[in-house]
């Protein structure tokens, strides 16, 4: 298998969550999950962007409904409009990975706009896909504008890239100017099994539990009963910008076992 498809594979199966933190969405053909579907569709009909990709995840997962990638494209690519930034990464992910609708260059392009809003898994994985040739998308200079990017952003994933970087000696002034440059401004320190981290800064870590599901759909499902305002979405004199807490409310993270495949990946079939 080739490393584009590792990616995707790897990438697609882990991010396809919602909720702020750890809630996980998963097919669901109960009388619940079909009321929920159907709820959310009519908001989305209605014009909020976060109902629209909410039902775009719906139609991917099978989540009261049965599973079409074709109606998630179009959930996801409506609610792009409006400059949701998650339904833009949702939608890049979907044109990369999907059989039937694969295409590089939209898949890009969605992310690119996710990334000019600053969703940092985007720039993430824009720096990783301008970095490998099997994309057909390879360009260094990019690459290393992204990575440099995420480094500064602090994504959870750059010191582990760091590190399989370094070992194929990847990591030079002359190819990654500014990734070298924010490595230097910001070294990363090292832990005891000699595996590069983010350095304790001293800020406090506070560990917060999701809550169920179900109540962060009736809470967004209340937000939407707000009158539309001509900024872009149906949050009272607000755009989706500036309601990014709630417009960003499916999760992205990789957990720790499949962040560490994902780059073992990388490593046996190289760069």
């Amino acid at each position: 298998m080739n490393i584009s498809k590792i990616i995707l594979i790897t990438v697609v199966t882990s991010l396809l969550s919602i909720s702020v933190n750890a809630a996980r969405l998963a097919e669901c053909k109960s009388d619940e999950c079909v009321a929920y579907f159907n709820k959310f569709k009519v908001s989305a009909k209605r014009g909020h962007p976060v109902a629209m990709a909410t039902v775009g995840q719906f139609y991917e997962l099978g989540y009261g409904t049965e599973k079409n990638e074709t109606l998630a494209l179009k959930y996801y690519e409506k609610s792009s409009r409006l400059d949701n930034p998650v339904a833009q990464y949702k939608a890049g992910l979907l044109y990369l990975s999907s059989e039937k609708h694969k295409d590089i260059a939209k898949g890009v392009n969605y992310l690119e706009k996710s990334a000019k809003n600053n969703f940092k898994n985007s720039i993430f994985l824009l720096g990783i896909i301008y970095l490998n040739k099997d994309f057909g998308a390879y360009d260094l200079v990019k690459a290393d504008k992204y990575l440099a990017k995420a480094y500064d952003n602090k994504h959870q994933d750059m010191p582990t890239l760091i590190d399989y970087l370094n070992e194929k000696n990847r990591v030079q002034a002359g190819a990654f100017p500014n990734l070298v440059s924010a490595l230097k401004t910001t070294p990363l320190a090292v832990n005891k099994n000699s595996i590069s981290v983010w350095p304790d800064d001293g800020t406090e870590v506070i560990t917060v539990v999701a809550p169920p599901i179900e109540e962060i759909f009736h809470d967004q499902l209340i937000s939407f009963r707000q009158r539309i305002k001509s900024t872009g979405t149906r949050f009272a004199g607000k755009s989706c910008k500036q309601m990014r807490s709630t417009c960003i409310s499916m999760g992205e993270g990789l957990g720790l076992a499949q962040r560490s495949a994902f780059f073992r990946n990388f490593v046996k079939h190289g760069f």
